[in-house]
């Protein structure tokens, strides 16, 4: 669920027109990002107790650190 809502913001990023006004791209950047954040911070007040509890929230600490699309977190 988070990767897909991080694939989807960074597309609507992607997307962005090399020629947009910088305060347009940033607007766009923050609308992108909000849902994952939203989700991320969700993850992250949730307990876990499984090996794969602690990768999801692990994903979600990563998204939250900016370190999301490196290949070690995805990996993870």
């Amino acid at each position: 669920m988070l990767h897909n809502a991080a694939l989807m913001s960074q597309a609507a990023i992607d997307a962005i027109p090399e020629n947009a006004d910088v305060a347009d791209e940033i607007n766009v950047i923050e609308l992108a990002i909000a849902p994952v954040d939203a989700l991320a911070q969700l993850i992250l007040r949730m307990p876990c107790k499984s090996d794969a509890g602690r990768a999801v929230r692990s994903r979600a600490q990563a998204w939250m650190d900016s370190r999301y699309w490196t290949a070690a977190e995805i990996a993870a």
